[in-house]
C-alpha cells in the first residue's frame, strides 16, 4: 500500500466535515493512524503524531494550518488509497460525532498517549507516539 501524507488525509476529513475545528482534525488524524496501524500494520502517512498535553496532535500539521488557513487540496490527484478511505469512514462513523474536548480526554486516556508522554523528558514537551504502541492498541479491533 501506498502512503499519503497527513495534510490529504486532513483535507479528506474536512471535506466531510465542512467547520470541523482544528484540535477535532488533529484527534481524528491521531484515530486514522492508529486505527490504519491495527488494521493494515503499516502507517497511513508518514508525519509523526506527537504526544502534547491536549493529546495526540501532527505538528507539522498543527504549524502549518497555525499560521496559514487550511486550503482545499485537490483531492482528485490526491494519493488516498482504497484502504485509506476505509479507515476514514471507519473513523468518521465512530468518532466524527463526538465532541473536541471529549476525543482529547479519551486519546489522553489511551495506551499510546500515556506511553509518550510518560517517556518525556523533563525538557521536552514533544514526544512522539510510536506507530508500535498505536499498533498495538489498535491491532485487536476489527473495522471489517
Amino acid at each position: 500500500m501506498s502512503q499519503t501524507t497527513a495534510f490529504e488525509v486532513a483535507a479528506e476529513i474536512r471535506r466531510r466535515l465542512p467547520g470541523v475545528r482544528s484540535a477535532k482534525v488533529q484527534k481524528l488524524l491521531y484515530y486514522a493512524q492508529a486505527r490504519h496501524l491495527g488494521r493494515y500494520g503499516e502507517a497511513m502517512y508518514s508525519e509523526q503524531i506527537e504526544a502534547w498535553c491536549k493529546g495526540p496532535v501532527v505538528a507539522e500539521v498543527w504549524r502549518t494550518e497555525r499560521y496559514n488557513r487550511p486550503t482545499a487540496l485537490d483531492l482528485t490527484s490526491s494519493t488516498l488509497t482504497l484502504e485509506h478511505l476505509a479507515t476514514v469512514d471507519d473513523v468518521m462513523e465512530i468518532y466524527s460525532a463526538i465532541d473536541d474536548s471529549k476525543l482529547i480526554k479519551a486519546a489522553r486516556e489511551e495506551a499510546p498517549w500515556i506511553e509518550a508522554w510518560e517517556d518525556r523528558a523533563m525538557n521536552s514537551i514533544c514526544e512522539p507516539i510510536g506507530h508500535d504502541s498505536m499498533r498495538r492498541a489498535y491491532q485487536s479491533l476489527s473495522l471489517d
